[in-house]
């Protein structure tokens, strides 16, 4: 790994926890309606937005454990980009969804692109939200964040690895 920032085949990471305490996925609806979940996602969002803020290539993937969490994150981004004052730099991207129902044009057949191909093709700020896609032999080197959504017990070290190296591919000015 080392080696590999050394000889410049990769950039080096830059690594942050944002650890919250929650017993259960919230649903966008118990975000709005109660407070104190909503302070804690605000924390998150307020960091978020200070790292999106720092990204060179304006692009990131964030991933969750299911379709259900990842379509209340991206209301939660929806939400916050109405607040340009208060988060500045969610406000500028554009939030695209993939999971195992719109990953491919087999599942999607009303939609003659992918979410995941939209996403490759948008030449602005943009986040992918994922389930389970974009892990593994996922390769777009304007990637330069990459996180978890999700209520984590513990994370195997291989898992960390393939999705830390989503944003670790060289890229003009990255």
């Amino acid at each position: 790994f080392l080696d590999a920032v050394n000889l410049g085949i990769i950039v080096p990471p830059e690594y942050y926890w944002i650890e919250v305490k929650l017993d259960k996925e919230i649903s966008f609806n118990d975000f709005k309606n109660n407070i104190i979940i909503s302070k804690k996602y605000e924390n998150i969002l307020n960091y978020i937005d200070i790292l999106l803020g720092k990204l060179v290539t304006q692009k990131g993937i964030f991933w969750s454990q299911t379709i259900t969490n990842v379509k209340n994150w991206k209301d939660i981004f929806d939400e916050a980009k109405n607040s340009i004052k208060k988060y500045p730099n969610i406000s500028k991207f554009k939030f695209f969804i993939t999971h195992s129902k719109t990953s491919n044009l087999e599942n999607n057949k009303d939609n003659k692109v992918s979410e995941l191909d939209k996403f490759m093709a948008y030449n602005h700020p943009a986040i992918l939200l994922a389930v389970e896609q974009a892990k593994e032999g996922f390769d777009d080197p304007r990637v330069n964040i990459v996180g978890n959504l999700e209520p984590v017990k513990e994370r195997s070290a291989h898992k960390s690895q393939q999705q830390t190296g989503r944003a670790l591919r060289l890229f003009k000015n990255k």
